[in-house]
């Protein structure tokens, strides 16, 4: 058995008291953690990142992001050493409350079921699609969407009883690599609630506002062609275009992503860790054959044929690239001031509306 360093006894600690005593006080910061409740609408629990001296009112969501499935205190765990690493999470700066849903993480269902097809694996973390095309309202899964929302709204009240301190009825999202996916399609989804976004690392990979492009058939999340079927709405473009988008990137992303590749037999051999067509944990099959066909099977043809259509549908949307790879190293630091100063921005715009009505 290896010995743990330092930093792996601190997160083991950390992770024990918090999720057997629901909170934990780290520097200038609390985390709580809320268990499922399901009479509230959300079948899993969550995270509640409050900073000593709130001062802004909208809350930030942000996803979990777990390499394997396993149960919430494993969750807890990841998220204590990626997330919230040393205890800065890198948008404390906005004395912001931060709410980060436990949902589940990528299961490949043929580990338990040799003749399940690639189209029965679940991603959870990252509202995918075979995740959306739940039918069973008593599956745990089940419009995971409607759950982080009513997370949201749980940690609101309980933000205002216990800290007396009253939040915005919409979020702002962040999301970095494959926790970008639950920022971008929760924005599509339900784009009334949200105010901003920032993603990195997401690869292109942003859903594209449109039924069609070239001819074909763009379905979620690719895009919005069985969008009212899925969600029993019809897709709010008006609102998606109000959302102040930012999407970061390391100029190396792709370079980077090369010692990341595994060949699982179909033929993996260069850098493209983005062709989702391959990459077994990023998403389903039929969402990477078709992402690829429309944006391109590479991370840059994906990044800048993402960013061509939305310019030419006429959206508002800042792009960025930082030096390095797909950690952003060197560059990290000046991009976590951008993401910062993005979410003031865009808070300070909702108050500046409000203030002139």
């Amino acid at each position: 058995m290896e010995k743990k360093t330092e930093w792996e006894k601190v997160v083991e600690d950390r992770t024990n008291k918090l999720y057997n005593e629901g909170n934990i006080q780290i520097k200038d910061y609390r985390i709580q953690y809320i268990k499922a409740n399901p009479q509230k609408g959300f079948n899993f629990g969550y995270l509640l990142i409050l900073p000593n001296n709130m001062r802004n009112h909208t809350m930030i969501i942000e996803g979990n992001n777990s390499q394997f499935k396993g149960n919430e205190k494993y969750y807890i765990s990841e998220m204590l050493k990626y997330g919230v690493k040393y205890g800065d999470h890198p948008m404390l700066p906005v004395k912001a409350p931060i709410m980060v849903p436990l949902l589940e993480a990528w299961e490949e269902v043929k580990l338990y079921n040799k003749n399940a097809t690639r189209e029965e694996e679940l991603y959870p973390q990252q509202l995918s699609r075979n995740t959306m095309l739940i039918k069973d309202p008593n599956d745990p899964n089940y419009r995971v969407d409607l759950q982080v929302l009513d997370m949201a709204s749980d940690a609101r009240e309980i933000i205002k009883n216990d800290y007396n301190f009253q939040l915005e009825d919409r979020y702002y999202l962040n999301g970095y690599s494959c926790s970008s996916s639950l920022a971008l399609r929760l924005a599509l989804i339900h784009p009334e609630r949200i105010i901003g976004i920032s993603t990195g690392g997401d690869g292109g990979l942003r859903p594209i506002p449109l039924e069609e492009f070239n001819g074909y058939k763009l379905h979620y999340p690719v895009g919005i062609f069985d969008f009212e079927k899925l969600f029993s709405k019809p897709f709010n473009e008006d609102a998606y275009r109000k959302i102040n988008a930012f999407y970061y990137r390391g100029e190396d992303e792709s370079k980077a992503m090369k010692t990341r590749i595994r060949d699982n037999g179909n033929g993996i051999y260069d850098d493209q860790y983005y062709n989702t067509a391959n990459n077994r944990r990023l998403t389903d099959k039929n969402t990477g054959d078709l992402f690829n066909i429309v944006l391109g099977k590479r991370v840059e043809e994906k990044e800048a044929n993402n960013e061509l259509i939305y310019n030419q549908l006429g959206y508002n949307i800042t792009h960025k690239t930082y030096p390095g790879g797909h950690t952003i190293d060197p560059g990290i630091n000046t991009a976590i001031i951008d993401i910062n100063n993005h979410y003031i921005k865009c808070v300070s715009q909702v108050y500046k509306d409000n203030f002139v009505k």
